[in-house]
């Protein structure tokens, strides 16, 4: 693929040793591959010489296996991403929105970010309990030269009952992007060596340089992932990297979950569409189909990437002046804001998983230490910040699954979609059920971990407080022997001037004595 992907995911980041390992191995493998090299006979690593040969050998392609035409009539229509906010900081959001997008221009009916954005955001004062949609500006940045995959941006929300918003970026996607994308469907298998070198001590204990040689394969699926990861990292860092508002805008370590509307044309499609789906990684069972639209919905696990996409295949057979409702503008921006309030929610729930894992490991460490503590500082803590994280999902869970939402599905004319499961026995499922249910799952699971975990801390603070209080009581019965004995003898007593000068004696401390009359 010719163009520089400055997007690195957390698992390709590397420590300083893996840096040069990755350098030492350049260096080496192209050595090898050096004709002049070869002829003055320095390839004496035999081990590295026959991977070298295997791999020459063995260079897969498929481009002849292919069903997919060098230039299919298949392409990304448009890129939604999603971002949760709270609703209290909307006044924050209109004001960072406004100078944001008042730095490119707009597009035709846009007018002005101030007097649109601030009109669509005015009436959240009065909106309280009611469940809304809105468009707020459509920038142009065509011809942008730090945009280059991003041809326009279309911002708008999906406001949930109480307190939180769900904010949608729906990118047009450049010619730079297509025809990389074309590009990447059709993309042969490559391979990529890296010889993993043996530390120091290993090299002179062994007399041997390498430890194991390993191959990477790139793929199709390799490079529409890559190429999907590029176009949201670019919206993030270059269009709302100062809106420092929302979940996923916030966390540098991941991307924000995507709406991805493709077009295709149905005839030619039918002859490769099993070929497309194995690229965009999307399994039978997780494909709903029925009518024309193909949607698909597939398991979010944060601990493997850093982004997550549910894809919408639409038909780009309809004349938009003909038949303006049945065109695929029309269709995807109303399917995506049917699925966007589910979708995020389910890739919130998936993300809450990762901190419920730590905030678990914090606990049990915690509790293995058996510590008491008269002021139960540490606990207190731990059980603030978890009863934060838990009130605020369970805000956006009771936002984003009232039933308003599951009667905006059928509104919106989601069409009826079934998918294939393996075994023929098992019933095909529905794809606005399985949503819902997904949704309300993992959610649901999310819910009950937060509340075992709490309960788990109370049992801790009330076992604290209990041996808390034994100690207390124990310090105040010395206290209170000391008291009684001082009372006794009586602080100017011999007996206890006695003991008073002992110590002082053992500290050589000198107090004058003064006589008494």
């Amino acid at each position: 693929m010719n163009y520089n992907f400055t997007y690195k995911s957390k698992f390709e980041k590397r420590c300083f040793s893996q840096k040069i390992n990755k350098i030492c191995s350049n260096v080496l493998l192209a050595l090898y591959n050096n004709s002049l090299f070869k002829k003055l006979k320095l390839d004496r690593n035999n081990f590295l010489k026959s991977h070298i040969i295997f791999r020459n050998m063995n260079q897969v392609s498929k481009r002849h296996k292919s069903k997919i035409p060098k230039n299919p009539n298949f392409n990304v229509h448009s890129i939604t991403f999603l971002d949760c906010v709270e609703l209290e900081d909307y006044k924050k959001l209109e004001n960072r929105l406004i100078k944001i997008t008042s730095k490119y221009k707009g597009r035709e009916f846009s007018i002005d970010p101030n007097i649109d954005i601030s009109k669509a955001f005015k009436k959240f004062d009065s909106d309280y309990n009611t469940i809304s949609f809105g468009h707020l500006y459509h920038n142009d940045t065509k011809g942008n030269e730090e945009l280059d995959l991003i041809d326009g941006i279309s911002y708008g929300y999906v406001k949930g009952a109480k307190s939180h918003l769900v904010m949608t970026y729906t990118i047009t996607p450049s010619d730079k992007f297509h025809s990389l994308f074309r590009q990447s469907i059709n993309e042969e298998i490559t391979s990529e060596s890296e010889i993993n070198f043996k530390s120091i001590k290993q090299i002179i204990k062994t007399k041997q340089l390498i430890s194991s040689i390993g191959n990477k394969y790139k793929n199709s699926e390799y490079w529409i992932e890559a190429l999907f990861n590029e176009i949201s990292f670019q919206f993030k860092t270059e269009v709302i990297s100062n809106l420092n508002l929302g979940v996923f805008n916030l966390n540098n370590e991941i991307l924000f979950p995507r709406i991805t509307s493709f077009e295709y044309e149905p005839n030619e499609f039918k002859s490769y569409q099993n070929e497309i789906f194995d690229k965009l990684n999307i399994s039978r069972p997780n494909l709903y189909s029925g009518s024309n639209v193909i949607l698909s919905l597939t398991n979010v696990d944060y601990s493997r990437k850093t982004s997550f996409g549910l894809e919408i295949f639409i038909p780009n057979n309809t004349d938009v002046e003909k038949e303006p409702f049945n065109h695929i503008s029309f269709l995807s921006k109303n399917y995506m804001q049917a699925i966007a309030s589910y979708w995020i929610l389910i890739n919130l729930s998936c993300l809450r998983k990762q901190d419920i894992v730590e905030l678990r490991k914090r606990t049990f460490k915690y509790f293995r230490k058996n510590k008491i503590s008269l002021f139960l500082r540490k606990v207190i803590s731990l059980k603030n910040n978890l009863t934060l994280n838990w009130i605020s999902f369970e805000n956006i869970r009771k936002d984003f699954t009232a039933d308003t939402f599951k009667y905006i599905l059928n509104k919106f004319e989601v069409p009826d979609s079934h998918n294939s499961p393996w075994d023929k026995e098992v019933k095909p499922y529905e794809f606005k059920e399985s949503l819902v249910q997904l949704t309300e799952g993992t959610s649901s699971d999310i819910k009950k971990s937060y509340e075992e975990i709490l309960e788990l801390h109370s049992h801790i603070v009330e076992d604290n407080s209990l041996r808390a209080s034994m100690r207390l009581q124990k310090i105040l019965l010395i206290i209170a022997l000391i008291g009684i004995i001082l009372t006794l003898y009586g602080a100017n007593s011999e007996w206890c001037n006695s003991w008073i000068e002992y110590f002082l004696n053992k500290l050589n401390i000198r107090i004058p004595r003064v006589k008494s009359h």
